[in-house]
Parts: C-alpha cells; structure tokens; sequence
C-alpha cells in the first residue's frame, strides 16, 4: 500500500492527460470522481472531460486487499447474471485504440474476463486470468469516428475490478491540398477542399461526409448516360458544387428527358450561359425538336391541363431551379450539362402535389430528387424510404415512382413510363425528374428526407431497372412495334384487391394493354396487377385492349418467372383459348376495342371448364370517392340488362333494366348505407355477380 494513494494519482493522471491529449488526443477515465461504495448498487459519476459514466451492479475497489498494486480509486464488477456492466455517455472524436486495467476481485477461484462494445458492437474479450497480478486489455485498430459510447461488461460469474480506461481519439478527415480524384465509395467525417484545388468524384464514385464539407476550390461531380457520382452532406456545406449531369438527345426517339436540379441556388438563366456551345445554349426546340429562336430546351408540366411550356430567353429572368421540382430537358445529342450551386442538406425538402381530376387536368406532377445523391424509393414497409414517407400523399392505386425511359427499349417498346414501388427495384438517380399521381384534389407537400439518401444504385430511368420476382409481362405489338405492357406479380401476403405500393394503376388512362383488379375493382387499368402466391394457380384476370378495327395486333408472353407452364388468354365473343407459352394471340377487330368484359387470362387450364369463374363480357364496378357504380359492356348484349343489387343480409336494394344502346351507363348510389353489397347483372345467358363495397 502506498501513503496518500489518492492525492498522488490525481497529480499524476492530470499531468499525464495534459501531454497525452495534446499530443496523442487521448481520453482517460482513473475513476478519482467514481461515487461507488462498498455495497453493489446502481449509479453514476462525472468522469474526466465532463464525461458520466454509469454502473451497474458495482462497487468500489475493495482497497486492494490482494495486494496487486492497483492505483485506487477503481471499480469492481461483480458478475455477468447481473448486468455487472460500466457505460459512458456519448463521448466526441470517435475511438481507434483502447486499453482498460483488470484485477482479481476478492479471493475466490474461478477466471475473470470482460469484454469491450463500442456504440453497441463487440469489439473484443479479455484474456481469462485467476490471480492477482495486473492485466491490461488492449483492443487496437478499432477505428471509430464520429460520436461514440464505450460499456465494459463483466462476461463471467466473479468479481472482476476495472481501472485506468484510456482511449485514442479516431479521426477520419480529408483535407485536399492537392488535386484528387474518388472512383469508388468512400467515406470521411470532414473533407475539407484547399483554395485552389479540385475534387473531382467520378462517375462510378461517391462520397459520404457524416460532418462537414469546406470547399475552398472546386467540387466536381460527373455522370454520363447510366453512371451516377453521389455526394452525402450529413452536417453543413460551404462553396458550390458542380454536377455534370447527363441529359438525353432529342434526337434519340421521345428523347426528352425529365430532370430537376441536383444543386440549389441556380439561377436558369446562369445555367443556360454556362452550358452554351458556340452561340447556341443546350439545345433549342420546342417540344418536337424542331427549334424555335430564344427557346431552350427546359421546360415545365402544368397538371392544371396535362400541357408543357418552354422557358424562353425573355421571359426566364431571374428564375431558380425549384428544388425537388421536376423539369423537361434535352440536348443536341445527348451530353452532360453542368449544374453549380449549393449542396441540399436540408434535413427535408419539400414539394406541393396536387390532383386536378376535379377539373380538366390530371392526377400527375412532374417532381425530383434534389439531392446530389440517389435516394431509396421503396418499399413503403421501410422507414425512411421515398414510398414510406410519402405513400399518404400519393393516390392510392398509383403509389410508386413513374419514371420516364425515353423509348430506348432495345425491341422498340413505345411505351414510354416504366414504374418503381414495392413490386419492383430501382433507386432515383441525383437531379432525377419523375412524375407521381397526387392524392388529394387539394395542395399536398410531397417530402424528400435526408435520411432517403444512398450512395448505391446505377442508371437513371432511361434504361430502367429489371424487376426479378415471381412475375409475368406482357407486351401488345402492331406489326413488330411493341406499343405497351402490362405485369402481373405475385409474393405472399397480397391480396386480389388493391394492395397499396404493390398493386399499380397505368400512366396513361387508354393504354394499349392493362389488367383490372380481380376484386373490389374502381375501374383503373393496372400496369402492375399484384396478387398472392396462390393466384398463380388460380386466377383468372380481366384483361382490357384498346385497338383501333382493322389493326392487326399481337399479345405476347415477353416474360414469366413462375413455375406454371399454362397460362391462356381467353377471347369470349371468339370463344378461344390461346396458351401464351407455346403461341401469341394475334387478332384483327372488325370493330374498336376498349373496356373490360372481352379478354381474360387464366392462370391455369383448371380454371376454362369452371362454371364458378365468370368471364361474363358485362362487368360492373364502384370507384371509392364516386357516389354512382358503372356498368361496363352493355353494348355487347343483345338484350337488355338486368340490374339487381342486394345488401349484406341479402335484401334486394334496387332492381331495374337498363338498354344495351350505350356500352358503358352509371347507376346512383346517393341515399344507400354504407357497407358491402353484391350485383347482379344478367343478359340472355350472360351473367355477372360480383360483391362491391359503397362507403
């Protein structure tokens, strides 16, 4: 024992910290302010530095009473059955080695052993020991930066005393003070760019700053047709950056593309000067790419009435890039166009969506991700992911991404938005324009978070990302021009009815091919017609064409990734069935075709003979917000129609006759309760019962 144990440690723990720390930038913790007692109790104390440590289970040293020369004061824990633990409060600088001194408590055999954790993370055991010498546990290379918490667990079932932590501080910053270049995904606390130097990330790079980014010089972020740099701001941002994003050709098919800005702050008119060539900035045109004097190829989409406008040199001003607003752009042959400003590190960003179904516009808005980095769409299971967050917004049948692919399928597929939700994969692309269907008929805030951020993904949406699921697509072709396509997907726990960020409602309203939904249908041609495993099996679908008479057409089976080798499609004027594995169904109307009642497809030759599955060419159905059910293919019938409607204890609620002269004709449902009904509509021998539900 030596005299005055107390006083000469503080002397000597202070000095030591002082050089230490200034040198190494190390954290220690001797336990001269530790308040345990010799009970084991729960507790906690400020340590060195302001940091609070807190125990539980623990006692004071014990006074050393084995006599192995531990500096008290110190801390016994006194086993693992009782959490016997030690944990620090949030401590700065992160942590890149550690070191903690260990002793026997009391006399009683048995090993004593703790392990380390770090923010939660094992980081390593002791080595067990059954004496009374000193140890020291040591863990190296840890590596830790940012914030971190350190906790020291008794791992056995005797008492084990602890003294003397010491920690070296981590720091993971970049300083350019010399030209550099990222190519791979890399990730600092703080980067700090020196006056007159260039960072320059690649397009198959990226950055994550969990701090702060100092940029002095130039930040330079670059792109080409389906690579993508990302840059990560988590703390604050000074000096511009500039994007070189790629932009499509409007000589490439439909080249328009659809981007937003992956800066803020810029002006449209700086941008337009920045990215002239010769004397002509971008590209001019007028939406056919024709050219028009004083007009860039920048424009905007007004869902108020479905109509786009290009800025003009006159009347652009002193007008911003909106954040998170989308843009149609284009250039001459496809290049990078320099976009400079700010980095958005908002913790969100938000944008108004509005439905103008009401009136004489759309439910679509053209929006973007605003952020120099991609962002995660889906699934809306997920926290934090653009679907999640937003999915109250976006209209219930449509929710997911609509992206823009710009005609470039390899067969010619016209068509030209492909979708992204739970059904399917894909990131948004930094500066990435994209529409979404509004909900509400009244202003909403579409809202992009920090947190949606991620430095994975490839490819914009010109090329799109492959779906890879249990899942059939099929495409409609006029000679060898494929003209559109419809998916049916299948995974367990979704329903035959609506199934919100599964189940996809088409961009356009008279696309060439759509499904409807098998049950609680509201009238809305599926582009993805998500279902249950068990429908792969079972289902028959209603399958809607809009083809002009006289156009030859063709269905085919492009894609299937089920195991059923059968699947047929179902003409019911013609009578025939066609198995899509072995043959397209190829047909020329000798009148228009449109709406439900005619095609179907069955998922199984069990389900052709079956009197209980109606393929019946009328078809009836309720939209949730309209006080009225439509009645569908009445002009297909000879007769008149029939219409009955019964509530859920079977009462007949309306009954009445309707003429075949009209194919498509509304019955009101203002007055009647709310609840589930079921209609029946019969015509000769044709007949339809299906339930609907009136809210």
């Amino acid at each position: 024992m030596r005299s005055n144990p107390l006083q000469m440690k503080k002397i000597t723990f202070l000095l030591c910290f002082f050089i230490t720390y200034s040198i190494f930038s190390q954290g220690t913790e001797d336990f001269t302010n530790s308040n345990a007692t010799a009970s084991y109790l729960d507790g906690s104390f400020v340590g060195n530095s302001s940091i609070t440590w807190t125990y539980v289970h623990s006692r004071n040293g014990n006074g050393d009473l084995n006599n192995s020369g531990i500096n008290l004061p110190a801390l016994m824990l006194r086993r693992s059955s009782n959490d016997s633990k030690i944990t620090s409060s949030t401590i700065s600088g992160g942590i890149a080695n550690f070191s903690v001194k260990l002793y026997k408590g009391f006399t009683g055999g048995g090993n004593r052993e703790v392990e380390l954790f770090i923010n939660g993370v094992s980081k390593g055991t002791s080595t067990p020991f059954d004496d009374f010498n000193e140890h020291i546990f040591s863990v190296s290379g840890i590596n830790i930066s940012g914030n971190i918490i350190i906790e020291i667990r008794n791992i056995t079932s005797k008492q084990v005393i602890i003294d003397d932590i010491t920690w070296t501080a981590y720091s993971n910053d970049l300083a350019v003070s010399s030209d550099q270049t990222i190519s791979s995904d890399v990730s600092y606390d703080n980067v700090t760019v020196d006056s007159g130097q260039t960072l320059t990330i690649a397009k198959t790079g990226s950055l994550t700053i969990s701090g702060n980014l100092t940029n002095n010089g130039i930040v330079t972020l670059n792109s080409d047709s389906n690579e993508f740099s990302s840059l990560i701001v988590q703390g604050t941002s000074s000096g511009n950056i500039t994007y070189n994003r790629y932009v499509n050709s409007l000589s490439n098919g439909s080249g328009w593309d659809l981007i937003g800005s992956p800066v803020n702050g810029l002006q449209i008119s700086s941008f337009v000067s920045d990215n002239t060539s010769g004397s002509s900035p971008l590209a001019t045109g007028n939406g056919s790419g024709a050219g028009a004097t004083g007009e860039y190829a920048i424009g905007t989409y007004d869902s108020s009435n479905n109509t786009w406008t290009n800025f003009t040199d006159s009347g652009v001003g002193s007008t911003q890039f909106i954040p998170g607003k989308g843009y149609q752009m284009a250039t001459d042959s496809g290049a990078t166009l320099a976009f400079t400003g700010t980095v958005d590190t908002d913790a969100t960003e938000t944008i108004s969506v509005e439905s103008f179904t009401d009136a004489s516009g759309r439910r679509w808005n053209l929006i973007s991700n605003p952020y120099p980095s991609y962002i995660t769409i889906g699934p809306n299971t997920t926290t934090d992911t653009f679907l999640e967050v937003n999915d109250d917004v976006i209209d219930d049948t449509f929710v997911g991404v609509y992206g823009y692919d710009a005609n470039t399928d390899n067969d010619g597929l016209t068509e030209l938005f492909d979708i992204y939700n739970n059904a399917s994969t894909g990131k948004i692309a930094p500066g990435q324009a994209f529409m979404v269907a509004a909900r509400s008929t009244t202003a909403a805030n579409i809202i992009f978070k920090e947190e949606m951020q991620t430095v994975s993904g490839s490819d914009d949406f010109i090329s799109g990302d492959v779906m890879e699921n249990a899942e059939v697509e099929l495409r409609v072709y006029n000679d060898d021009i494929g003209i559109g396509k419809t998916k049916l997907f299948f995974d367990e726990g979704l329903s035959m009815g609506l199934d919100r960020g599964w189940d996809a409602g088409h961009y356009y309203e008279n696309a060439s091919i759509t499904t409807r939904l098998t049950e609680d249908d509201q009238g809305h041609g599926m582009a993805i017609n998500a279902m249950g495993i068990d429908a792969m099996q079972n289902a028959v679908i209603p399958l809607v064409i809009n083809q002009a008479a006289g156009q030859e057409f063709r269905i085919n089976l492009h894609t299937a990734t089920i195991p059923n080798p059968n699947m047929y499609l179902e003409d019911v004027e013609e009578g025939t069935f066609t198995n899509l594995y072995e043959e397209d169904f190829v047909l020329t109307p000798t009148s228009n075709l449109s709406e439900v009642g005619r095609f179907f497809i069955h998922m199984s030759a069990d389900t052709m003979g079956n009197e209980d599955v109606s393929t019946s060419m009328l078809n009836a159905f309720k939209e949730v917000n309209a006080n009225y059910i439509t009645l569908e293919g009445l002009a297909t019938q000879s007769n008149n129609i029939n219409v009955s409607l019964f509530n859920i204890l079977g009462r007949k609620v309306l009954d009445t006759s309707l003429s075949n002269n009209m194919n498509t004709q509304t019955i009101s449902t203002v007055g009647m309760a709310s609840g589930i009904y079921v209609i029946e509509l019969e015509s000769g021998n044709d007949r339809l019962t299906k339930k609907l539900i009136i809210q």
